[in-house]
């Protein structure tokens, strides 16, 4: 069962603003949860409440005089509030003026990120972008260009959109730059078009920065990918960390395409032979274990594919991989790496690089791997007015800015990598 990204909360009484607000949260790729009307008149409400509170990533409360002085929204909101996760972010927009924060809304919740977003707003897109940056996804652009450009939610363009762009680039001569994608930069859109109709049989691990918009850019992806040649888009969920085993990582898999870990094989088969298939993987939550990424890309992986026989058909072009890999979890590839490919001395960055690159050659006949960077690297700039707009305080910001900021030489070895795969403007 998927996990939804956000719970909202709200009065009835609100509801035509609240279905404006769910629609640009879906066009912006978030998967909304919300207990509508007829949902509110079953008999088992409450369970059902609870369950699909507890399985969404955030909240927003859309506070309101009828949400304050309704029972359902006081139930929502001690669900919600109750054993919250330390990484759920809770967003207030407030639908009325707030002059007593503490009396109005409790001690709890009037801590929380408030954004002020009344009926006679007069710029409901730079509201909008506020909430989307409570929700981590400061990425997405800066204020002027939402309320400059109207409702256009970037990163989730359209693919017509993404179609125009990507042959304007050509027309440019750019067609043959084998370039690379980045999470909040909407003009890359068309690269990622190029990537997603190339005839080549691949996985993508897309390095990004280390907040909960790029697993949200997976989900752009995911929009934007065409259905021409028609193909079948299926989200691999990992629970918390890699699996730890092939049996585990296949198991993954068949749950993303619905069927048995027994009935993997002949379930591709079946898929593969009527239409291509892309296997979309969220970041785990957890630290990445780099030894079981390694083996899924150059051991499961390969070793599934080779057990699936579909006659008179090449599997590549058929089957692509894409997946995201944060820049702390870059640092750690490195370093699990050199683990892995030690000896009995210390195993420098080149040593590991040299180790992967036989490995590479050895395993991916079939299987090609491309470890895809920024195309353009985030600027100091960047990352202090993405810390800037959390809900943080300053030793957190101040923390998370230099964290961000580490390890200038820390991606060495997937430039080797790169080079060794032909991917010659990998800029880092």
């Amino acid at each position: 069962m998927n996990q939804p990204d956000v719970f909202v909360s709200y009065s009835s009484k609100d509801s035509e603003f609240v279905r404006t607000l769910v629609e640009w949260l879906e066009e912006a790729a978030l998967d909304v949860w919300f207990a509508e009307e007829d949902m509110r008149a079953a008999a088992d409400v409450e369970d059902e409440l609870i369950e699909n509170v507890d399985r969404c990533r955030h909240t927003i409360f859309v506070v309101s005089e009828h949400w304050l002085n309704s029972e359902w929204t006081k139930f929502e909101r001690s669900v919600a509030m109750e054993n919250c996760p330390a990484d759920r972010r809770i967003i207030v927009v407030a639908r009325m003026e707030i002059s007593t924060p503490v009396r109005t809304l409790g001690r709890e919740l009037h801590r929380k990120k408030r954004i002020s977003w009344l009926e006679d707003e007069a710029e409901p897109e730079a509201r909008f972008w506020e909430v989307c940056c409570g929700l981590g996804l400061a990425e997405l652009g800066k204020k002027k260009d939402w309320v400059e450009n109207g409702r256009k939610i970037r990163g989730a363009t359209g693919v017509e959109t993404v179609v125009q762009h990507s042959q304007a680039k050509d027309s440019l001569g750019q067609a043959d730059v084998d370039t690379v994608l980045t999470c909040n930069r909407d003009t890359q859109w068309g690269k990622l078009h190029r990537l997603a109709t190339d005839d080549q049989h691949e996985a993508v691990l897309i390095p990004g920065p280390a907040c909960e918009a790029h697993e949200l850019f997976l989900k752009r992806v995911e929009v934007c990918l065409p259905r021409d040649p028609d193909r079948r888009i299926c989200d691999v969920r990992w629970p918390g960390c890699p699996p730890q085993s092939r049996a585990m990582a296949e198991s993954e898999i068949a749950k993303a395409i619905d069927c048995q870990p027994d009935q993997l094989v002949r379930s591709l088969q079946s898929i593969l032979s009527q239409k291509n298939l892309v296997l979309v993987h969220r970041p785990p939550f957890e630290e990445t274990d780099c030894r079981a990424m390694i083996e899924y890309y150059s051991e499961w992986l390969p070793d599934l594919l080779d057990r699936v026989d579909i006659p008179g058909t090449s599997l590549p072009g058929k089957l692509k991989t894409v997946h995201a890999v944060s820049w702390p979890r870059v640092r750690a590839l490195e370093c699990g790496l050199s683990l892995l490919f030690s000896s009995s001395r210390k195993c420098d960055k080149v040593s590991a690089a040299r180790e992967i690159e036989k490995r590479l050659d050895e395993r991916f006949g079939q299987l090609r791997v491309r470890f895809l960077s920024e195309l353009k690297p985030i600027t100091e700039k960047d990352v202090r007015s993405w810390a800037d707009s959390l809900d943080i305080d300053e030793d957190s910001r101040t923390r998370l800015v230099d964290h961000a900021l580490d390890g200038d030489d820390s991606l060495e070895i997937l430039k080797r990598i790169s080079e060794r795969l032909g991917h010659q403007r990998l800029s880092l």
